[in-house]
């Protein structure tokens, strides 16, 4: 899996546009969780999403169709927002784990999936 390079980052990422880590796998009883974290730019601001779906994998071909946890959080739960793309690495690598090498374009989550055997 390519990831992006931090100068990619910085020449890519424009406004409307986001990038995603994968965070984890959380197995419950009876399902399991996938979750991943995107960060959304604006003109001004970069906000940092969580998002918490059912491994749907058997029944539903991608990631971003896959329930979400809670039906309220259809396209993600909002963290935080933040003036500088540094300060939400470091959310998100604080609340979350994620490391700023790690990042992917946004759709290409299931790529990952399908890479890293998950």
């Amino acid at each position: 899996m390519k990831y992006l390079l931090e100068s990619q980052i910085s020449s890519n990422f424009g406004p409307g546009k986001s990038i995603e880590q994968y965070v984890d796998r959380i197995e419950q009883a009876d399902y399991s969780i996938l979750r991943w974290v995107a960060i959304e730019r604006t003109k001004d601001i970069y906000t940092l999403v969580i998002h918490e779906v059912f491994d749907e994998r058997n029944e539903v071909q991608s990631i971003y169709d896959f329930t979400y946890l809670e039906p309220d959080d259809m396209h993600g739960k909002r963290i935080a927002n933040f003036e500088s793309l540094k300060d939400a690495f470091e959310m998100a690598e604080k609340e979350f784990g994620t490391t700023p090498d790690k990042y992917l374009t946004c759709g290409f989550l299931n790529k990952y999936l399908e890479s890293q055997g998950k």
